[in-house]
């Protein structure tokens, strides 16, 4: 009609309007070609399945799934249905619904027994794809660029899941019986929760930068966190995330994983194209990898997606091999297994015979029941440049293998406007590398609108359940609440418990040393106000049957308590001629030599210090002090009766002090307090203290004491990890014992001390110059691996040379200084037995030095490592 009105009006002649209307055919039936299919693709729990290639039917055109499962593509009216593939499930045709809603597409998971697969002689066509994308890895490597930044919004969950692969794993080896239709009530209580809450749920909205070469801000916008206001657990969830596919090396969870995108890859895995897709000009290439069966190393294995413009990771889901997956696992690799008789992947031309038996990668150790998985997703700027999308972390503990239930911490960040090399400036980074806004917990809806995308029930759900509880709680005067118990987790965290106003330091309730032996005590503060903090403590030692107490007064003068201004009193012990620098965590017992050490002397001391950051990752302490000091010991090291009237050697000390701290540690910076995340990996830390002594009131001792310490540990590739420890002392005067150096021996003690000398007595050595050396090794690769035995070597070197510029005495009697230097090997096997969090192993260390004992039993040490598996 609109045909015939065109040509009568216009006088347009038959071959004209047949010529017009062929070409508004072809206009009306590319419009059809233009309508676009949307919808998610789900597995049978409803979670989103991430990186699902979907394809028009009957054709290589497709696109492949986000995160969050979603999908869009465009398809003519011819197009009925599509196909969808993943590895892990069973492959699934959907037809197009003609209402043009959204599509729902479900998959099922499938669970492969793993064959051997030979492959004929020829080139790897993945090869040539992975080697392309190792060639233009510093191109696509957002990480290499001099500046960056953006907005992330992101999400951390705990929840209770079914532990799918398991479950399908048990019924298709018949393992157990198919479940009862009447479930019992844990199953019941499971699925109820499953279905309609988190058990924690937090989100928030972050700003961050980053300026070569290690300058990093990250600004918190936006927090909030089911049944708390605490922002902290936002933060460690959401932290856990990796940012880049492209490193080397990842570090989880304390594990190093070989990255299989990087050099020398093809020693280590074996790649193999599984799928191809094109999306406009762009061919995407679906490639799977795990690692070859004759290498050990700590290993991933899942699916690549490389697209053709710049040969760039699109997307990537890997997991452990060492751990069998409870995801929907990996572990399916015969679903990767091409068709031989398939063009797309070329399998005749594969170069290379492989077995890829459960064996080959660790399946039998299906009973270890904490594993993770990787989802990163990649997207292209305005001008071609890639840049993360979504990124992706979960990890999941097994809690009831009956009833096959899981416990699963997942996060996702999706990034917002992201900025290539941006013009920032210093002043806008500090060593405070990650800041929650003092507004982030109150801010408004409008960010909440901008970043997030729709809540959903379920998190709804968690927000009303967590407030519904806390509010039932303040109704019927319960005195704690959900934010308080998270309140004191964090405390615990660090060594404290917060009741009130008032704070108990659990490093004062337990410790341990060669003088008292077991001590027990108490530690309090008081925050009277965000500027005043009293503390106090006492402690009692078994052995000696004393008491002793002291306390502090701290004045802060900024919101964050890192500068300070602190009054001190105590009355205790202190451990002579001590090389002590570096402050050791609660439980940390392998690093603190005081267990082992022998020479105390009682203490009153007075004074003041004055703490601040001076430069980026500098900490300074300048003190000023006023002790008395009586020892312990006698010139042989034999302990004085404590009833003692007026033992010998008291001696006044009038110090002044300074002490530099260079840690390049992780800041977090919270409305309330400061938390530092510092840290000897990576990054070394450097301790430099000096002390003077003047002449003052009693005090006559005058003199120059310097104590550097550096520390540092070293991951070594996939080969292990490389510990250096040095210790320079110089005295330059005659001083009392009390403020010498003696050399950190631990006696032949039954257990390993960290960067000590297994077979030297305490305070054994002594000089007013030394200096000392320990290089350690710890390998990664197990010597065997069995469910609760995975021992590894590791080799320590100590090694001493100390001095006496003037003699030295105590009370007359000679002290001893290493001047002819000492050596002492030690070789340990760790994890001999690794059960739960705790794992053991023994060692075994021999002197070698001048000062050999004729005895040589004595010049030896058979010693026990104890390790604590968090």
């Amino acid at each position: 009609m609109i045909i015939k009105l065109l040509a009568k009006k216009r006088s347009v002649s038959g071959g004209k309007v047949f010529f017009f209307v062929v070409l508004l055919s072809f206009f009306v039936s590319g419009l059809a070609q233009q309508r676009e299919v949307s919808g998610s693709v789900i597995d049978k729990n409803g979670n989103p399945v991430a990186f699902a290639n979907v394809f028009v039917d009957n054709t290589p055109i497709g696109t492949i799934s986000d995160i969050s499962g979603n999908f869009a593509l465009k398809v003519d009216d011819t197009c009925k249905r599509l196909h969808i593939k993943c590895m892990g499930y069973t492959e699934t045709y959907a037809n197009i619904p003609t209402n043009g809603r959204p599509m729902v597409v479900k998959l099922k998971e499938t669970v492969f027994q793993l064959k051997d697969v030979v492959v004929k002689p020829g080139i790897n066509p993945a090869n040539r794809i992975i080697q392309a994308a190792i060639d233009n890895k510093k191109k696509n490597d957002f990480q290499k660029q001099d500046a960056y930044s953006y907005t992330s919004y992101n999400r951390g969950v705990i929840e209770f899941a079914h532990d799918e692969e398991t479950s399908a794993r048990k019924t298709a080896a018949k393992l157990v019986p198919k479940r009862d239709t009447v479930k019992d009530s844990f199953e019941i209580f499971v699925d109820e929760i499953i279905d309609s809450t988190y058990l924690f749920f937090t989100e928030s909205v972050s700003e961050y930068k980053y300026k070569r070469p290690d300058r990093v801000s990250e600004n918190v916008i936006a927090t909030r966190t089911a049944g708390t206001e605490n922002p902290i657990f936002s933060i460690i969830l959401t932290q856990m995330q990796s940012t880049s596919f492209y490193s080397s090396n990842f570090n989880i969870l304390g594990v190093p994983y070989i990255n299989p995108i990087r050099k020398g890859t093809f020693r280590r895995y074996y790649f193999i194209i599984q799928d191809t897709t094109y999306q406009g000009n762009d061919t995407i290439f679906g490639i799977m990898f795990h690692p070859r069966s004759n290498k050990e190393f700590n290993a991933l294995r899942g699916k690549v997606f490389i697209n053709s413009n710049g040969y760039a990771i699109q997307s990537i889901v890997a997991e452990p091999v060492m751990v069998l997956s409870t995801f929907n696992s990996l572990s399916a690799m015969a679903s990767a297994v091409p068709d031989s008789t398939s063009n797309k992947t070329n399998t005749d031309s594969l170069a290379l015979s492989i077995s890829a038996s459960t064996a080959s990668f660790g399946m039998a150790e299906k009973d270890n029941s904490l594993v993770f998985r990787i989802k990163h997703l990649y997207a292209t700027d305005s001008l071609g440049r890639w840049r993360p999308d979504f990124l992706h972390f979960e990890l999941g503990l097994r809690v009831s293998n009956k009833n096959d239930i899981m416990i699963r911490f997942s996060t996702t960040n999706k990034i917002d406007n992201f900025t290539f090399n941006p013009k920032l400036k210093r002043r806008e980074f500090s060593d405070v590398t990650l800041n929650v806004d003092e507004d982030a917990i109150t801010n408004d809806t409008a960010v909440w609108n901008r970043y997030r995308p729709a809540i959903t029930e379920k998190e709804k759900n968690t927000f009303i359940l967590y407030d519904s509880i806390n509010q039932q709680m303040k109704k019927e005067g319960v005195k704690f609440s959900l934010a308080g118990v998270m309140d004191w987790l964090l405390q615990a965290m660090y060594g404290k418990i917060k009741i009130g106003s008032f704070a108990l330091d659990l490093n004062k309730l337990y410790s341990y040393n060669g003088y008292e032996h077991s001590r027990w005590g108490m530690g309090l503060e008081w925050n009277v106000a965000k500027w005043l903090r009293p503390s106090g403590y006492f402690g009692y030692g078994v052995k000696d049957s004393e008491w002793k107490y002291g306390g502090d007064l701290d004045f802060f003068f900024d919101r964050y308590k890192s500068r300070s201004l602190t009054l001190f009193y105590h009355r205790d012990l202190k451990q002579a001629a001590s090389t002590k620098l570096y402050n050791y965590q609660l439980l940390d017992i392998s690093g603190n030599t005081e267990y082992a050490a022998e020479h105390f002397y009682k203490e009153q001391a007075a004074g003041v210090k004055l703490s601040l950051p001076l430069w980026r990752h500098v900490r300074g302490t300048a003190s000023f002090s006023y002790s008395r000091e009586t020892p312990m010991y006698d010139s042989n090291g034999i302990f004085y009766a404590k009833d003692l009237i007026d033992p010998p050697g008291t001696t006044d000390f009038a110090e002044v002090g300074l002490t530099l701290t260079y840690e390049k540690n992780d800041k977090i910076r919270l409305p309330k307090y400061e938390i530092s995340l510092g840290t000897e990996f990576s990054h070394p830390v450097i301790i430099i203290n000096y002390t003077h002594g003047l002449s003052l009131f009693d005090a006559d001792q005058s003199y120059n004491r310097l104590l550097v310490e550096y520390r540092q540990h070293i991951q070594v590739q996939h080969y292990g990890t490389l510990g250096l420890f040095s210790q320079l002392g110089y005295v330059d005067s005659d001083v009392p014992y009390s403020r010498l150096f003696a050399t950190v021996g631990t006696g032949n003690m039954w257990y390993y001390f960290r960067n000590s000398f297994m077979t030297l007595r305490p305070h054994e050595f002594v000089s007013d110059r030394f200096a000392n050396l320990c290089v350690s090794f710890s390998f990664a690769k197990p010597l065997w691996k069995l469910k609760h035995s995975r021992p590894k070597f590791f080799l320590q070197v100590n090694s001493i040379i100390g001095t006496a510029k003037n003699e030295l005495s105590f009370d007359g009697m000679p002290l001893k200084a290493p001047e002819k230097g000492i050596l002492e090997p030690c070789v340990a096997i760790n994890d001999i037995i690794n059960y739960s969090a705790i794992s053991l192993g023994v060692g075994y260390a021999y002197r070698i030095s001048a000062y050999n004992s004729i005895y040589e039993k004595e010049n030896m040490a058979v010693f026990m490592t104890i390790g604590i598996n968090l």
